[in-house]
């Protein structure tokens, strides 16, 4: 039993030992890392040499004693050795000390490297063996520059885009041409255009129909950018165009058939991004740089081809806008056709009898018209109707529906407003024709007006029913003498 005894307290001996020996020899092994993770000479090389961003360890007096190969990629050139103070500034250019206090912990700055300053996110980890004893500096520098960049293209497209969509047409080109020079200025370039694709015969010839040009003399018109032959002049682009693919280089790196057209204009650089409507190659929208040789990153390709579609899909939209303008306006006079009266007038109506509120409408004719054309002829007419018109609207507030409803007869629309003041803008609108002569070259016309004016009432709900109304009152006008407002209620 005694020996039993003996036996179990020396394995519980040998136990302890062996636990005693492992904690000591934890607590010097944590020790030792301590201090190795903190000593520089210790690093593995291995381990700091593969952390992919750009990583320097600083010394207390700032100096970089040790960097990783992301970093002499990154600055282009070893920075062992350098005064920190010297290759991270702050965004205004000067020394940034704060970044050398122990409290910094994150903070944009501006690197200085071989390929020109970028913007940088530096993290710094400070490490104290204890108070007052040695320090070492860890920087950790990610670069944003490229996305700092698309931030900042991203927030003028937007810019862009808002003037693209204002609807005002007569506004059209200034801001098409104010957007062109904004997006140019956003990615440094000295030109832009918009390029057209047109057959002639068998073959695909493009023009320039658009241009913003600062820097470099303009080409719009240029026989250099009209009717321009891919088969002649650029070989091999429609190909490469029509397939999706930009253009993005340096000329002088094209080959010499490219080159011997690009040169004359002076371009350097230059991207070129293909644009299709409804599938089909319809064309291109062109970024010269005339002073710099380089290749347009590829977030500025991609943002650029994104533009491109956004100024065309402007430029057709435009266009849609201005026939459905054509469509809608009387030609001879300017005003509003009566396809586009009926229409909104019907709308209008139906919403002013839901919610109960006033319609009314203004009938209108010349007096003795028919003499204007027979004794001065209708070159003439036509001249009195453009000037008529043009009085009329002047007597009109600004939103108020005008249109001329066929031959010498023009009608307005005034909803939501009561039936007295409808007389009282009538009654306006024919003292101004009685009070002032129209005056076509040297000769001096007086004319008046009849109008008749109806209201939306119980008897007549339908738009036709009240300008049936209309009509009864303009013809009880000419019944009782001309030139006077009649009405029916």
């Amino acid at each position: 039993m005694e020996s039993l005894f003996t036996g179990l307290y020396m394995v519980f001996l040998i136990i302890s030992i062996l636990i005693i020996a492992v904690a000591i020899f934890v607590y010097i092994y944590i020790k030792s890392f301590n201090k190795r993770r903190l000593a520089v000479d210790t690093i593995s090389e291995y381990t700091f040499s593969t952390v992919s961003l750009p990583t320097l360890i600083l010394d207390n007096s700032n100096k970089i004693i040790l960097e990783n190969k992301a970093a002499v990629v990154f600055f282009g050139k070893s920075v062992t050795g350098k005064d920190s103070t010297s290759i991270l500034l702050q965004n205004s250019g000067s020394p940034d000390l704060s970044l050398f206090e122990d409290n910094f912990s994150d903070k944009i700055m501006t690197a200085v490297t071989k390929s020109g300053t970028k913007t940088c996110d530096v993290l710094l980890n400070v490490n104290r063996d204890k108070p007052d004893e040695k320090v070492r500096k860890i920087l950790v520098i990610r670069d944003i520059t490229d996305i700092i960049h698309k931030d900042s293209l991203l927030e003028v497209v937007n810019r862009v885009a808002g003037i693209l969509l204002e609807p005002v047409i007569p506004n059209f080109e200034k801001n098409f041409h104010e957007a062109m020079g904004i997006m140019a200025n956003a990615v440094d370039v000295d030109r832009v255009y918009i390029w057209k694709n047109h057959a002639i015969g068998d073959n695909l010839y493009c023009s320039q129909i658009y241009e913003w040009s600062e820097g470099a003399p303009p080409l719009q018109n240029h026989e250099l950018t009209v009717n321009v032959s891919y088969t002649d002049n650029m070989s091999g682009l429609e190909k490469h165009l029509s397939d999706g693919n930009c253009i993005n280089g340096i000329v002088s790196e094209m080959i010499p058939e490219h080159r011997a057209h690009l040169e004359p204009q002076g371009i350097f650089s230059i991207l070129i991004a293909p644009v299709f409507v409804d599938n089909l190659f319809w064309g291109f929208m062109g970024f010269d740089d005339c002073r710099n040789e380089r290749v347009f990153k590829e977030t500025e390709e991609t943002i650029l081809r994104t533009v491109s579609k956004m100024f065309v899909n402007a430029l057709l939209r435009q266009d849609m806008t201005k026939e459905l303008e054509i469509a809608l306006t009387d030609e001879l006079t300017g005003v509003r056709n009566r396809r586009f009266f009926m229409e909104v007038s019907k709308a209008e109506l139906q919403m002013c009898i839901k919610e109960n509120l006033p319609f009314n409408l203004i009938l209108i004719d010349v007096d003795n018209f028919k003499r204007v054309n027979d004794n001065y002829g209708h070159l003439v007419g036509d001249i009195v109707l453009k000037i008529l018109a043009e009085r009329m609207s002047n007597c009109l507030k600004k939103d108020t529906l005008l249109a001329r409803y066929g031959g010498e007869e023009f009608i307005v629309m005034m909803s939501i407003v009561r039936h007295e003041i409808v007389m009282k803008t009538a009654e306006r609108i024919r003292r101004n024709i009685e009070e002032h002569p129209f005056i076509i070259g040297e000769m001096s016309l007086n004319l008046t007006i009849s109008l008749g004016v109806a209201s939306l009432n119980g008897q007549s709900e339908s738009l036709s029913g009240i300008i049936d109304s209309a009509d009864k009152a303009l013809y009880l006008a000419k019944q009782n003498g001309k030139n006077r407002v009649e009405t029916i209620k």
